[in-house]
């Protein structure tokens, strides 16, 4: 039955309701017997139907808790998180500039 409605979740995002389909999904998550690699799969989906980089985090996260060998969560997870990194220091070294000193050990 949960399997049944994880479809019904997937197939009302797919039409355009994503209210619904969220409803759907949730409940199908809900569902102990829904088996992990559906569990990341119906998180996956969550994470399309909001915009809101943390929401997409956190259903990311949520797969691979369900489901730590799912390539695809683990993909996207890695995406999100290299978008947020903040942008290298522009250091290029010259003649007259000296390295910065070793820290030291």
């Amino acid at each position: 039955m949960s399997l049944q409605t994880l479809q019904f979740g997937i197939e009302a995002i797919e039409r355009g309701s994503i209210a619904e389909g969220v409803r759907l999904i949730k409940i199908a998550l809900d569902s102990p017997d829904l088996p992990s690699n559906l569990r990341a799969i119906a998180h996956l989906w969550l994470a399309e139907t909001q915009d809101d980089p943390n929401y997409k985090r956190k259903c990311y996260s949520d797969a691979l808790n369900a489901d730590p060998q799912c390539e695809e969560a683990s993909k996207r997870l890695s995406a999100l998180l290299t978008v947020a990194l903040p942008p290298a220091p522009d250091f290029t070294p010259t003649d007259s500039q000296p390295l910065p000193p070793a820290p030291p050990t």
